[in-house]
């Protein structure tokens, strides 16, 4: 008794196209040996298959011309705008502190938690006197949720809906 199988598990999508491993499942009785016939059709068939496994599967092509995606570029237009901020930061005088305390509530209505360098920006106001007012009105988060943010503190909150 002999039981014929095919495995086709490696062969994923391509299972109906190509054909898997042939397998014989049982019990030997008897040792035989097969051997293919020696005919032309065979020997032409095995040429073709030992030529195509010796060819490689990606083929390499010589391009006419290099196509040059990213051209180096002296100043991005990123730095251009950073030497510029920091040209326009050196400018910054410092205003009425009043003023600064208003308009970094004002900024504490939109949201509930600011980076330093998020309210500099909103203030255009030098960032030691932004952190001088800030150590007085507002608390430095250091855990995880919030880190590195400032937020209000719970004196000079007011988050009631106001009608």
């Amino acid at each position: 008794m002999a039981v014929l199988a095919e495995d086709k598990t490696g062969l994923n999508e391509e299972a109906e196209v190509k054909p898997g491993r042939l397998s014989i499942e049982g019990r030997v009785v008897k040792r035989a040996e097969c051997r293919p016939p020696a005919s032309s059709s065979y020997l032409k068939m095995k040429i073709a298959q030992i030529s195509s496994s010796g060819q490689p599967k990606k083929q390499v092509l010589q391009m006419e011309k290099a196509a040059v995606k990213f051209k180096p570029v002296a100043a991005h237009a990123e730095d251009m705008m950073r030497i510029k901020q920091k040209k326009e930061g050196a400018k910054t005088v410092r205003a009425d502190r009043n003023v600064l305390m208003q308009a970094l509530f004002h900024a504490f209505e939109k949201h509930q938690y600011y980076r330093l360098q998020d309210l500099q920006q909103l203030t255009q106001q030098p960032a030691g006197y932004v952190k001088e007012l800030l150590t007085e009105i507002a608390v430095y988060n250091t855990a995880p949720p919030h880190k590195s943010m400032w937020e209000l503190k719970p004196e000079y909150r007011d988050y009631a809906v106001q009608k």
